[in-house]
């Protein structure tokens, strides 16, 4: 791969792992399946999707982020600052790696 193609398939993947960053972000940060008290049938699904599905896009963004840092230095630091968006209680997105019983990770 010579320079100029290298630099491009860079500047191609940064963009990709910041737009990837972005929207999971914007989604953990978002009200996303937050239950609206709409019942409690439907409080006790969307709390299970979210226990399902958060964990996952953070650890699956973890992951990506950590395994890029060679490429994108920066994306350490993104990987590290992920734990402060997870604790953040404005988010409450620690209480979805619960179970409903609230005892088992």
């Amino acid at each position: 791969m010579n320079r100029d193609t290298r630099a491009a398939w860079l500047s191609d993947y940064k963009g990709l792992m910041n737009q990837a960053y972005d929207a999971v972000v914007k989604l953990l940060t978002s009200n996303w399946m937050i239950p609206d008290g709409t019942g409690e049938r439907r409080s006790c699904e969307l709390t299970r999707v979210r226990q399902i599905y958060v964990p996952e896009f953070i650890l699956r963004l973890h992951v990506m982020l950590y395994a890029s840092r060679e490429h994108v230095p920066g994306n350490l630091k993104r990987a590290l600052e992920l734990a402060d968006i997870v604790a953040d209680s404005r988010y409450k997105l620690y209480d979805d790696f619960l179970h409903l019983d609230s005892r088992r990770l």
